[in-house]
């Protein structure tokens, strides 16, 4: 070989994986005080030879190993730390991030999840997880505006059917950090973009699931490269609008999702792995569940799912995603699926009690402003001023029986469901939360769980049709207030679809 000194240790030899023909071959010097760069490649079985230690000046080069994916990828673990080429072995860039600056003896690709694993001389091992980024990074630089780099599998980590504290289980700790909980999506922008989405879908239908954007990807339209997760969840309900309405959702909110920080209905905190990523255990987890008050979708069923990056208005590029399903949940894929659909309309109570809220809250407001227009004035009739007072009461009652979302769900909780008394009778909104969580626990809900959903399908639709008969009679009252120059808009009326046969 041209240039390596004689009697030099040999560090590693790498045949590739995709042709069967090139080699790569690394040596160490530093047992003879040699701290040269000696890296070479072969593509004739090893009849000739050529220097490959571009850019590797002065690094002693421990180990090395071909990426399992992309023949171009390769990895050089030397005595200061790692090092990735793209273009095979032509040109190296140092790997930094957490990564400290320690001699790399061993490099292992894990054939399933894709990760890296590095052995240090610092007495520990170092995981790069998902290498899908540096395995695409030649295509995402030649992309004319952006890449969307391939999704990893994600395991949707449940509760057990056992129902075990692992805090409490010493046997079962575990101390290092764990990934996300959710899908980790990660892209590539050339330029500064305006606004950027993801957008996941059913690969079987076709249809739209969950869309990521708005605040939380606010800073994620930079050049380079990005990261977001998606918590496996359908698209949560949006915080009703007004200020009785939107703290009752945050209580709401922060009793669905335990009160864990970054969990769905909680403050999310930053996170390395990318915008709304928050760290596995048990818990809600995973972001964007109910950022700003909403309500957290139900967990998706596993199954393919495609995922698209949308920049600026247009689809830049669509993947697959598989979702599989946590195998120490005991339940069928029939008993997944049902649950999934009970859920689902305990999600569409909660959509149809926030749009009802929505409308509820400025409405009142105005009424109460309608009423003291009138008290004083003597060209408008008792009869009309006695409807109104009439209006009003009945409005008032109605009011927090739709916005007070959090009042019994406190009193639930995430795994039983049960009905949490006289605020939970008090109001169907609040009998949604109770059996929409205990639906999504991660086994067969408890008795307790399917009463409060019967009832809840049953409680809410009444409910909104209180409101909405009492929109129709705002809706006649306005007119009336019209010739008197007094203006009311009645809300439009919500509609919800009519429940079914109780289940047996």
């Amino acid at each position: 070989m041209p240039g390596l000194p004689s009697g030099i240790y040999v560090s590693e030899v790498v045949p590739s994986r995709f042709d069967e023909g090139t080699v790569y071959a690394a040596f160490d010097g530093h047992r003879q005080n040699d701290f040269g760069t000696y890296v070479f490649a072969s593509g004739d079985f090893g009849q000739t030879w050529r220097p490959v230690a571009a850019d590797l000046a002065g690094e002693v080069v421990r180990t090395m190993t071909e990426d399992v994916k992309n023949p171009d990828v390769l990895y050089a673990g030397t005595e200061t730390g790692l090092f990735v080429s793209t273009d095979r072995a032509r040109s190296w860039v140092r790997v930094k991030g957490n990564l400290p600056t320690v001699r790399i003896d061993e490099i292992t690709l894990h054939p399933r999840d894709n990760a890296m694993l590095l052995a240090t001389h610092g007495r520990s091992i170092w995981i790069l997880d998902h290498l899908e980024p540096i395995q695409e990074h030649a295509a995402a630089q030649a992309a004319a505006d952006a890449r969307l780099f391939t999704p990893p599998p994600s395991a949707m980590y449940r509760r057990t059917a056992s129902d075990r504290n692992y805090e409490f289980w010493g046997d079962q700790t575990f101390f290092g950090e764990n990934p996300p909980q959710g899908a980790l999506l990660a892209w590539h922008l050339k330029r500064q973009a305006g606004e950027v989405k993801l957008k996941i879908a059913d690969a079987a239908t076709g249809r739209e699931v969950r869309e990521i954007s708005g605040p939380v990807l606010a800073n994620s339209n930079k050049p380079g490269y990005q990261a977001a997760c998606w918590d496996l969840r359908v698209q949560p309900v949006p915080a009703p609008q007004g200020g009785l309405a939107a703290a009752a959702a945050q209580a709401a909110g922060r009793a669905q999702a335990g009160g864990r920080a970054g969990s769905p209905g909680g403050a999310a905190a930053a996170s390395p792995f990318g915008a709304g990523c928050t760290s596995g255990g048990r818990g809600g987890g995973g972001g964007f569940g109910g950022a700003g008050g909403g309500s957290a979708g139900p967990y998706v069923l596993p199954g393919a799912y495609n995922v698209s990056l949308v920049v600026d208005g247009k689809t830049i590029e669509t993947r697959p995603l598989t979702v599989t399903a946590d195998p120490d949940v005991a339940l069928t894929a029939v008993e997944r699926k049902k649950l999934f659909n009970m859920a689902m309309e305990m999600h569409d109570l909660q959509r149809v009690v926030s749009e009802a809220s929505s409308a509820l809250t400025p409405f009142n407001t105005r009424v109460q402003e309608l009423s003291k227009e009138i008290a004083g004035r003597s060209d408008v009739p008792p009869s009309v001023k006695t409807e109104l007072e009439a209006l009003q009461k009945e409005l008032s009652a109605l009011v927090p029986r739709l916005a007070a979302g959090g009042a019994g769900a406190r009193g639930g909780g995430g795994g039983g469901g049960a009905p949490g008394g006289a605020g939970a009778a008090a109001s169907p909104a609040a009998r949604v939360t109770q059996p929409k969580n205990g639906l999504m626990g991660g086994m067969w809900p408890t008795e307790a769980t399917m009463k409060a959903y019967e009832e809840a399908r049953t409680a809410v639709p009444k409910a909104i049709g209180e409101a909405n008969a009492l929109f129709a009679r705002a809706a006649a009252l306005a007119k009336t207030l019209a010739t008197f120059n007094l203006t009311l808009a009645a809300p439009q009326p919500v509609k919800v679809t009519a429940p079914r046969p109780a289940r047996k």
